[in-house]
């Protein structure tokens, strides 16, 4: 059976539903914490949580978005909304990364006097444990639908459970000693910056990639060429390309098949080619196959 492209099992976009509350309830709750604990790196996760709304508005639409099926205006499918909406998450996640780099330089060199305090500590490790929770819940979604922005949903998530181990850190420090380690805190916060970077970078890579029609990993071209090279008829292959548009994929191959073989022949190989590769476990949603003549078969002569 051939998949329709873009579809959208209609639990992955209640899964943009269940985030939106859960974060919530964690930004509501860091940001108690922040501004009764008197905790930077509290702040810090509060705000990346704040934006954790938006991103699982943006997980809504752009779920909803690639569910609709091909038209005539888009006759691939709509499934490179799930790759806008990565783009999206990861220049919100770098957004956070600038507003609280500044905010950490300035209580570093303009330190108030008041430090975190300790019951924040069981905050942070219910929300650590939490958010890596929710992390690993969503990256396994991820990886079972293939889409691209359930995964950058899913390392949102991780940039925050980095966050609160290192806010962890840096609230005990700061507790343990004291006035004179009045900078842990905000030293936490600038490490768990460099984590969220690092996450905001992976999530633009891998949209940019995709919306550029960059050549897909090469697990699944492998596989591909695999299983088009065990259909009968099939002498060898020549060009392979493989492109990814959401979560499915979309590739064009060159088969080569003996060169005395009649038009009708030929079109069959290629069928039962394109139909295997189609119905094989690629995430491929179509291929095109262009049939060419084997080098080492007799060639016709005009």
């Amino acid at each position: 059976m051939t998949p329709t492209p873009n579809r959208v099992e209609n639990n992955d976009s209640d899964l943009a539903i269940l985030s939106f509350a859960l974060c919530i309830l964690l930004a509501g709750t860091k940001l108690a914490a922040a501004i009764f604990g008197h905790s930077l790196v509290m702040v810090a996760d509060a705000a990346e949580s704040c934006l954790d709304l938006l991103g699982a508005a943006v997980l809504w639409l752009s779920l909803t978005y690639a569910s609709r099926s091909p038209d005539e205006n888009h006759p691939y499918g709509h499934g490179k909304a799930e790759s806008v909406g990565s783009l999206l998450l990861g220049g919100m996640v770098l957004l956070v990364v600038v507003g609280v780099t500044i905010r950490s330089l300035q209580a570093l060199l303009l330190p108030s006097g008041d430090g975190p305090r300790a019951w924040t500590l069981i905050i942070v490790a219910l929300v650590l444990l939490m958010k890596e929770g929710m992390y690993r819940f969503f990256r396994h979604r991820a990886e079972l639908s293939r889409s691209p922005i359930l995964m950058a949903h899913a390392l949102e998530h991780r940039g925050d459970a980095l966050t609160s181990a290192a806010g962890f850190v840096g609230i005990s420090l700061a507790v343990v000693g004291g006035r004179n380690w009045y900078w842990a805190d905000p030293v936490a916060a600038l490490a768990a910056c460099i984590f969220i970077c690092w996450n905001g970078y992976g999530i633009l890579r891998a949209s940019l990639a995709d919306l550029l029609d960059e050549e897909a990993e090469g697990r699944v071209k492998d596989e591909m060429k695999e299983e088009a090279l065990g259909v009968k008829g099939v002498a060898g292959l020549d060009k392979c390309r493989l492109r990814r548009s959401g979560r499915w994929y979309y590739g064009e191959l060159h088969v080569q098949v003996d060169a005395l073989l009649t038009v009708e022949q030929g079109h069959e190989i290629a069928r039962l080619v394109r139909k295997k590769l189609v119905e094989a476990d690629l995430g491929i949603a179509d291929v095109l196959v262009h049939i060419e003549p084997a080098p080492d078969s007799t060639q016709f002569r005009l």
